[in-house]
């Protein structure tokens, strides 16, 4: 993706959570301009507060993005966690490390977990509109 501007990144981010239709409350989610060329993309739990992204049947997903943009305005995702908890209290969790761990068995860089911290699947480089379409498929048929 070439952005001009880092905030279009953003931009790009909530137009992408509205379009899924799934998320009833995306309120939490913000952005933090570092630099020029460097910015994060958050959707926290807070607490006390609701959790990120809220769905339309009370899930959540937490959401982090630490992006760079290279002076041509590509857009590099250098490191990313996006948690979906189910109200039961089933999550999964894709996350990419942005340094790799000594250990990459048993911590790849980029991973899943799914219902606990461990084990740590190695999965493939993935973004917001796919972990939306994830839960879309699985889990608002």
């Amino acid at each position: 993706m070439k952005v001009k501007r880092i905030t279009e990144y953003f931009h790009w981010i909530l137009g992408t959570i509205d379009k899924s239709g799934i998320v009833a409350d995306r309120s939490a989610a913000s952005f933090k301009v570092r630099s020029k060329y460097q910015a994060a993309v958050y959707a926290p739990r807070i607490r006390g507060q609701r959790p990120g992204l809220i769905f339309r049947d009370n899930s959540t997903l937490n959401l982090r993005e630490e992006m760079r943009i290279s002076r041509s305005g590509q857009v590099h995702v250098i490191s990313y966690v996006y948690h979906y908890e189910r109200p039961d209290g089933y999550f999964f969790r894709y996350e990419k490390l942005e340094h790799p761990h000594p250990d990459p068995i048993f911590e790849p860089t980029l991973h899943l977990h799914v219902i606990r911290d461990a084990p740590r699947f190695p999965t493939h480089c993935t973004n917001l509109a796919q972990v939306l379409d994830v839960i879309r498929v699985n889990f608002f048929r």
